[in-house]
């Protein structure tokens, strides 16, 4: 007969989707587990995402101040590249971020496991605690907030390209590239060619809509996809259709205007968007499908005592937006599942 240790909320996932719940349900008292494979807070963001890639945007940013000093009547020259300490610096960033998270996990009355979660019963999950024994839970309620990853096109030679797994991760040691191309021109797409042309990376985009940032507001579209162009080569309408490894560095092929044409680098980013990774198990609970879940306006899945905040539901794909989904869902387990606090609402934090 399996043990279990009986608790009022299990969260699977400790980035925006998942700590921000954690700590408002400890403090008022809950009794509260969350798991992440990581062993500590942020998620994607602070590991491979937001947190990283600003990092390096602000190393790009110090170097190309030195076009604006003839403004200032300053004069001088365009600091070299050292890539590796560009890295360095972006470590030491995540660093200082998980020593701080360190310390608010250590003065929380929340459980934090470094490990996976599967759930294994309508309210029954089990843990596989990172260099442990596994840990078997049953819970009132469950925050699904397992966030995303990096969506790969279908295409021959896909495993060829690199994520922004790849080149924002902590210890990440890519060589720099002399040419990159990235696919796709999202907002990931867009950041990374902007901030590695300022470090002297011959960057291009290939987007297969007419414009960079599909998906935003038209006026932001066109000004991005003027400005940046201006700096990067810029290949809109372009549906990439494969990759190979060539003598002289990887050949990406994409056809556009009828025509099948090929283009050479050194790197290529796949850069086509992020989906949604649900819970092992998840289905254990009574909720079907695959893919993103389905949330109302409080977070709730179909199953009452499931939440989804974050990624996972797929509504809005950014690091503050998870963590506003976090604590309507916390507010509204706290009311005992009645819909007190929606995305529409303000909340006490």
């Amino acid at each position: 007969m399996t043990d279990f240790i009986t608790i009022d909320v299990l969260i699977l996932g400790a980035g925006g989707g998942g700590y921000p719940a954690a700590f408002f349900l400890a403090c008022a008292g809950l009794h509260v587990v969350m798991v992440d494979p990581i062993g500590n807070l942020g998620g994607d963001c602070l590991a491979e995402g937001c947190v990283p890639s600003k990092a390096v945007r602000e190393g790009a940013l110090a170097r190309v101040m030195s076009r604006k000093y003839k403004f200032f009547g300053l004069d001088g020259t365009m600091p070299a590249v050292d890539w590796q300490g560009v890295l360095a610096h972006k470590d030491l960033v995540q660093n200082a971020r998980y020593a701080q998270h360190t310390k608010e996990i250590a003065g929380s009355t929340m459980v934090f496991h470094k490990g996976i979660g599967r759930i294994t019963g309508e309210h029954t999950a089990t843990i596989a605690v990172d260099g442990g024994t596994p840990l078997n839970y049953r819970f009132r309620y469950l925050i699904a907030a397992t966030g995303s990853r990096p969506h790969i096109l279908p295409i021959p030679g896909a495993e060829l390209a690199i994520t922004s797994h790849h080149l924002f991760r902590l210890g990440a040691d890519l060589p720099m590239p002399a040419r990159l191309a990235v696919i796709g021109g999202g907002y990931i797409g867009a950041e990374s060619a902007s901030m590695l042309d300022h470090l002297g990376v011959k960057t291009t985009i290939l987007e297969a809509t007419g414009e960079l940032m599909p998906g935003a507001d038209p006026d932001l579209r066109t000004y991005l996809t003027r400005c940046l162009g201006r700096r990067v080569d810029l290949i809109c309408d372009a549906l990439v259709t494969g990759i190979t490894q060539g003598a002289g560095g990887l050949r990406l092929s994409y056809r556009r205007d009828g025509q099948d044409l090929t283009l050479e680098a050194d790197a290529v980013l796949m850069a086509t968007g992020r989906e949604s990774v649900r819970p092992e198990g998840i289905g254990a609970t009574g909720l079907s499908g695959s893919g993103a879940i389905m949330v109302d306006a409080t977070m709730r899945s179909a199953i009452d005592h499931v939440y989804a905040p974050g990624d996972i539901n797929g509504r809005s794909m950014l690091f503050h937006s998870a963590v506003r989904q976090s604590m309507v869902a916390a507010h509204n387990i706290l009311a005992g599942g009645q819909p007190v606090d929606r995305l529409t609402h303000p909340l006490i934090t």
